[in-house]
């Protein structure tokens, strides 16, 4: 990755402090994935990574590619992999994972996770969820009823 896909904050401790209790809200607020943060004295550098949606992202895990999407009511849950919950239309799949990782970051990741970082690929995304299957998993209708 190169410098200019980062962003830099500094903020006092306690600033610091209620951005950590607070990081899912703060992350998409700002369009940032938190990587790290240093402390020096009372003020805290913090580095992230500039994103289009800390929402979703593509998993890389030896040659096997997956979309993996944020779960939150008020705050996140987590991220779990949409694909073991529902049938999308596979050419709009293959081509929002390939707009991802090759276009929005030219094949370079941050621990193996690709998160979009252009309109494009906000676009794809939502194209691609109005083809979803659920399959006949509790977890399933969860996310379809939200």
């Amino acid at each position: 990755m190169q410098k200019s896909d980062f962003k830099k904050f500094e903020m006092d401790a306690d600033e610091f402090s209620i951005v950590m209790r607070n990081l899912d809200a703060w992350e998409r607020v700002n369009n940032v994935k938190f990587v790290e943060a240093e402390l020096e004295g009372e003020r805290v550098q913090i580095k992230a990574l500039k994103v289009a949606t800390p929402g979703f992202f593509i998993y890389s895990d030896d040659d096997k590619y997956t979309l993996i999407v944020e779960l939150f009511s008020e705050k996140r849950i987590g991220y779990a992999d949409i694909e073991e919950f529902a049938e999308f239309d596979k050419n709009l799949l293959e081509n929002l994972k390939f707009q991802i990782i090759e276009k929005d970051n030219r094949n370079k990741s941050l621990k193996n996770r690709f998160f979009p970082k252009s309109d494009t690929s906000l676009k794809m995304f939502k194209k691609l969820m109005r083809t979803a299957r659920w399959k006949k998993h509790p977890f399933g209708y969860l996310l379809l009823n939200r």
